[in-house]
């Protein structure tokens, strides 16, 4: 949860970073410098957000009708279309 209270309110942060390359070393290592927070985002903590967030949503669905589950437990859309007569 704290992850994600620092991303939906992340404040601004000042990043500066300083190095001495040759024009070899920075064609090669060129990297951007990141935020303590952009250093947090990484495939693990994403994997265990998802995981948590999937968790929810089936306590969620287990508690009400499975009928009234659907939009809870499935991303889908329906809608309809119809020829509209030229006249």
């Amino acid at each position: 949860m704290k992850l994600r209270n620092k991303v939906a309110h992340a404040k601004p942060e000042l990043v500066e970073e300083e190095a001495i390359w040759t024009r070899a070393e920075y064609d090669q290592l060129r990297t951007e410098p990141k935020a303590k927070l952009e250093k947090q985002i990484t495939l693990k903590n994403a994997q265990r957000a998802l995981k948590s967030v999937e968790a929810i949503k089936d306590m969620l669905c287990s508690s009400i009708d499975p009928e009234d589950a659907f939009g809870l437990f499935s991303d889908a859309w329906s809608g309809s279309a119809a020829p509209i007569a030229d006249d």
